[in-house]
């Protein structure tokens, strides 16, 4: 009995075991297939660690590589950023020494400004003074040019000569119109030996004859007055009268009118003895006692005296002199 329960019971289980499956897959099939999988498992398992090393690895390797790729990036950069500077340094060096070159030259510029100017003031002066001085030397030639007058577009020959028609002379009868406004008077000429002082009382003769005057030349046996007391220029004498009784200078005569009239055209003409100045006509007294300094007469004179001198260089370069604001010669103060 108990053996059949034994194996009934023996029955029963493996009947139970054997009824046992999923999806009709036993338990010993379904370890198979666990340790297949298991394996599937461990080997995809082995596949993951391996590529997870991989990438691990590669992405190392990366990595590295980016970080060298950065390190030579940083290093070029610097590099670069240091030649800028060196080259921005240079660059600015070069900008300064520029700006000093160009102030050096805005300098040197200034200077030759500045001298260019000063040339140009000393040119100035220097053509100021060739100026002056060429005035100056056209002065002093015409200082040295003898003294003449003549009567143009005269109507009528004088002393046999024919008319007289010289433009390049002045015209002395618009220098003398005074004399048209006296008597007519008799005028006593005396000269110095000397060749253009007599031309110039030969000319004095032609104007005075042409308006009606009477002329006379005389030496110093009429008028007792030698050659070398005779002043340079032309000087007009007029006799005068004693004051009564006497004391200081005599008082004008008869003639005084007319030899004013012709002391003022003689100054006009640019030959009087004074230069620029006309003091009129000098009187003197008929006396003997100062013969050979002033003039003296027997008989007393009836008339002018006119005294022709050597022509005054001296008095007119005196006249000059101390007539130019700068003490030196100027054609505007030449009187002749």
């Amino acid at each position: 009995m108990a053996m059949a329960e034994i194996s009934s019971i023996e029955r029963t289980a493996f009947s139970r075991k054997v009824r046992r499956s999923v999806f009709g897959i036993g338990l010993h099939s379904w370890e198979q297939l666990m340790l297949l999988s298991l394996g599937v498992a461990g080997l995809i398992a082995i596949a993951v660690f391996l590529t997870t090393a991989a990438v691990v690895i590669l992405q190392r390797h990366e990595t590295a590589e980016a970080k060298r790729e950065l390190d030579e990036y940083k290093l070029t950069v610097e590099s670069k950023v240091a030649d800028a500077k060196r080259e921005g340094l240079e660059a600015g060096k070069a900008a300064g020494d520029a700006l000093l070159r160009a102030a050096e030259l805005e300098k040197q510029a200034g200077q030759l400004r500045r001298d260019a100017a000063e040339a140009n003031e000393r040119v100035a002066g220097l053509n100021v003074q060739a100026e002056r001085l060429r005035a100056d030397s056209l002065a002093l030639q015409r200082a040295m040019l003898p003294r003449r007058f003549g009567v143009q577009r005269m109507n009528a020959p004088m002393s046999g000569l024919p008319p007289v028609n010289r433009p390049d002379l002045p015209d002395a009868l618009g220098l003398f119109p005074t004399l048209y406004q006296v008597p007519k008077a008799t005028v006593l000429i005396q000269a110095v030996p000397d060749f253009e002082a007599k031309n110039l009382a030969l000319d004095i003769e032609d104007v005075l004859k042409f308006v009606g005057w009477k002329v006379e030349f005389i030496d110093e046996k009429r008028s007792h007055m030698p050659p070398l007391s005779i002043g340079d220029g032309v000087s007009v004498f007029s006799p005068g009268i004693q004051n009564d009784p006497p004391n200081g200078m005599p008082k004008p005569g008869v003639w005084h009118d007319a030899a004013m009239a012709l002391s003022k055209a003689l100054h006009a003409a640019g030959v009087s003895s004074v230069g620029r100045y006309s003091s009129g006509p000098s009187l003197f007294l008929n006396e003997p006692k100062n013969i050979g300094r002033i003039p003296y007469f027997e008989p007393p004179l009836e008339g002018i005296l006119v005294l022709v001198g050597m022509k005054p260089m001296a008095l007119e370069l005196m006249h000059l002199r101390s007539e130019s604001p700068s003490g030196d010669f100027r054609p505007d103060y030449i009187v002749f």
